[in-house]
């Protein structure tokens, strides 16, 4: 026999062996039809004929029906949903608007790793105001309660009960509390610092310092903008002078210089000097230098970039008298 022909009769005889019998696809049509009528209730309607899925399964293709996608069997033989695709994560600054410009000050004034950021139980807690977050720090967890009046935050106590030992309970005085607020439970003490309209709270006693400082020098800072009407949402708080945090990715000339500038402004300074701030310009083409002496009197430095001789050149040199601002640390 001609070998061509011998490989053609095979090759036909093993895609007979595939074929269904009739009646095993009527077996299949029935069934189908039968489960499908049991779960209308349940699932959409399949997408493709009754008849098109017999012959598909028959041939060894897996057609993903609604049917299918939505349900799946477990390991019992059970049906069980199949889960959707997550919802994508909402920013956190859509989730808590009220606490964005806290967080931003956090992140540009100290070396806190802001790490987890959800909802805090003192949402519940005072009823001028239901705005409150709990931020995980790589230092420990604060709470922060967003009132809506300035002094409001200065007004709270806490009231601790430490009589059972091995468990305190505390409460507030100094604001009006939600109706049925009941005292709240801690592991340990529980320290308050107020500042305007926030008030922190914290397990850490220590770890009120670095706020302290932070809402200090954003106060002297902000008090040399106003005395000069400099709009401070121009500009970015920069601490890579010191800490090697940047406000902006400037040149390396760039940086060298503003470091030398600011050099130069912090080795006039007395004793009792606050430490000078840097700020740039969102365009990075512009640098304030500013500080408040010991006698309440603002500075103020201003620099431009100069491109072509790859510089900050000193435009402006100017003082006037300030606020004289405690720091709470003292």
């Amino acid at each position: 026999m001609d070998l061509d022909k011998r490989l053609r009769e095979l090759a036909a005889a093993k895609r007979m062996a595939f074929q269904p019998a009739r009646a095993d696809m009527e077996r299949m049509e029935r069934n189908i039809r039968e489960r499908i009528g049991q779960k209308q209730g349940r699932f959409r309607r399949a997408a493709v004929p009754i008849a098109a899925v017999v012959t598909a399964c028959a041939a060894g293709v897996f057609l993903l029906t609604p049917v299918v996608t939505d349900w799946q069997r477990d390991a019992g033989g059970g049906r069980v949903p199949v889960a959707e695709p997550a919802e994508p994560p909402v920013p956190d600054e859509q989730r808590f608007p009220f606490a964005a410009e806290f967080i931003h000050l956090l992140q540009a004034y100290t070396d806190l790793e802001i790490r987890q950021i959800e909802p805090s139980p003192f949402a519940d807690v005072f009823a001028a105001t239901d705005q409150a977050v709990r931020l995980t720090t790589d230092q420990g967890k604060l709470d922060v309660v967003f009132f809506p009046n300035p002094g409001q935050a200065e007004k709270v106590e806490i009231d601790e009960d430490f009589s059972v030992p091995g468990r305190i309970t505390f409460t507030f005085t100094g604001a009006e509390l939600k109706p049925g607020f009941t005292p709240m439970k801690a592991s340990g003490p529980t320290y308050v610092y107020a500042h305007d309209k926030l008030l922190l709270l914290t397990n850490k006693s220590g770890f009120l310092a670095s706020f302290k400082n932070m809402f200090f020098l954003h106060d002297v800072y902000q008090d040399v903008f106003e005395s000069f009407s400099i709009d401070p949402g121009q500009y970015e708080f920069d601490r890579g002078v010191k800490q090697g945090r940047h406000a902006l990715d400037l040149p390396e000339k760039a940086r060298k210089g503003l470091r030398a500038a600011w050099i130069r402004v912090a080795v006039t300074g007395k004793v009792g000097d606050i430490i000078p701030g840097l700020f740039l310009k969102h365009d990075g083409q512009e640098a304030l230098i500013v500080y408040k002496s010991s006698d309440a009197v603002n500075h103020l430095y201003r620099y431009a970039w100069e491109e072509e001789r790859g510089e900050w050149v000193l435009t402006a040199h100017d003082s006037k008298q300030g606020k004289i601002i405690r720091n709470a640390n003292d």
